[in-house]
């Protein structure tokens, strides 16, 4: 891997040592013959103790950045001209619980509300993605970069569960039923089942795109600036760079990032 900033070499340290954790706690899982409460109190042990090794660690080396995990409130994230931490510990929470082997560990940085600095890490399969503001996006120490691909109906593209949804939902809102008029266009939708992870893929090309509501900061927050950082596009269903506020995503490259905003205002 080549030579890391200080605030990802901080972040990669930190990330590699609550890994080790979290796999251990995975296998034990993946061999547990027990009713769900049982797997739901062996998760929160898991979950506290990770976000206590993050904020000891992270808190080491940077005592006056804030930490924000996934259970805090985010009253004061847009607080002026603060450092903030912003971690995931496990995005991917259901796969993980169930054993399937697919979910990551996030971390970003937030400073006057715009991420500048972010990692992304599937322990599972030894990736860690990252990237800072201006200086593009890695994997692995590689330099990525969005898919290509110009053509919707070839688009390989991910959708979350909350999405999946409100497309089964009966009372469908105005907006929806635009967005799942575009997504029917798509060649294959998947859900994979951690956001973060769908976000690092559309990055580094494997897939072509990712269409998400009601997301959360911890989810997004390290994928959007690698996706940005790899060349690629990423907003809400009208254009707007406010992911977090709007917690509706589109992202993908430019040219079909352009072409689904176009369609989603025709239908308008």
């Amino acid at each position: 891997m080549l030579n890391l900033s200080a605030n990802i070499n901080i972040m990669h340290k930190t990330t590699i040592l609550v890994s080790k954790l979290i796999l251990k706690d995975f296998h034990e899982i993946t061999n547990l013959q027990v009713s769900s409460k049982s797997i739901n109190k062996f998760f929160s042990y898991t979950i506290n103790n990770s976000k206590q090794l993050f904020r000891k660690e992270l808190s080491k080396a940077r005592p006056d950045w804030i930490i924000k995990t996934n259970d805090d409130k985010d009253e004061e994230i847009n607080t002026k001209d603060k450092y903030f931490f912003i971690v995931n510990p496990i995005d991917g929470i259901e796969n993980y619980k169930n054993g399937i082997p697919h979910f990551s560990i996030s971390i970003a940085i937030l400073y006057n509300s715009e991420i500048i600095g972010a990692t992304i890490y599937d322990p599972m399969q030894n990736e860690f993605f990252f990237s800072e503001k201006g200086k593009g996006a890695f994997l692995n120490g590689k330099r990525i970069r969005v898919s290509g691909n110009k053509n919707i109906e070839e688009s390989v593209f991910s959708v979350n569960k909350s999405l999946i949804k409100e497309s089964l939902n009966t009372e469908k809102s105005d907006e929806n039923k635009k967005m799942i008029k575009i997504i029917n266009r798509f060649y294959s939708l998947r859900h994979f089942g951690a956001s973060s992870l769908d976000l690092a893929w559309v990055a580094c090309g494997r897939i072509n795109g990712v269409i998400a509501s009601n997301t959360n900061i911890h989810e997004v927050s390290s994928g959007s600036l690698i996706i940005r950082e790899a060349g690629g596009f990423i907003s809400d269903f009208e254009s707007n760079h406010n992911i977090f506020k709007n917690r509706k995503i589109i992202a993908t490259n430019s040219y079909i990032h352009g072409k689904i905003l176009m369609e989603f205002k025709k239908n308008n």
